[in-house]
């Protein structure tokens, strides 16, 4: 008899403590699902160096970056663009963001549109911009249409001079990350640089 009294005095307050462990449970689900979904990084330093053109064995100057996945789960749909932020205003008929070219993808004739790539455990090298031995006092943001025809699209080119451009990149699964450079559009191909701002 005692224990029935007792089962009906704590009864009320079974289906709150229920509710609460409920409650706790789906916040740290929650929080787990967080911590663990894709987190990219571009990592500080620009690179800028010569690759040579596999199509035409031109040698080429990038500044390229190096774009990390911190987390295990692999990135999903990972797309990135250049916004020319400040700059010389001849810059023509710059698409602003301007999609970029992921190294290990192939050149194309896109000229709109990113071309998505996944990041797993292996950091990916992302083509910024770009100059060609050929072509002086100027540079091109590394539009895959730009890369494969360097010169004969105005799309995507920058006139000798300064310029502050974002480079922001993102997943659909994930968090993404963005980082301001200073990019000198030079006079001589060999002079293409990239400061982090």
């Amino acid at each position: 008899m005692d224990l029935f009294r007792l089962i009906l005095q704590i009864a009320p307050y079974i289906g709150s403590i229920v509710i609460l462990v409920g409650v706790f449970v789906g916040i740290i689900r929650a929080i787990y699902n967080f911590l663990k979904k894709p987190k990219l990084e571009i990592v500080d330093q620009p690179t800028i160096r010569n690759w040579q053109y596999v199509g035409t064995r031109q040698t080429r100057r990038f500044f390229t970056l190096e774009v990390k996945n911190k987390r295990k789960l692999t990135a999903k749909r990972c797309e990135a663009v250049a916004k020319v932020i400040k700059g010389s205003s001849n810059i023509g008929h710059l698409l602003n963001p301007c999609p970029l070219h992921w190294s290990r993808k192939p050149y194309s004739t896109l000229s709109t549109g990113a071309d998505p790539i996944e990041i797993g455990a292996t950091a990916e090298r992302l083509d910024v911009a770009f100059t060609v031995p050929t072509i002086s006092g100027a540079s091109w943001l590394a539009l895959s249409l730009a890369l494969s025809y360097p010169g004969q699209t105005g799309q995507a080119m920058l006139p000798q001079g300064e310029y502050v451009i974002e480079v922001q990149v993102s997943c659909e699964n994930g968090r993404g990350a963005s980082k301001k450079f200073k990019l000198i559009s030079p006079q001589n191909w060999q002079d293409l640089d990239a400061i982090k701002l």
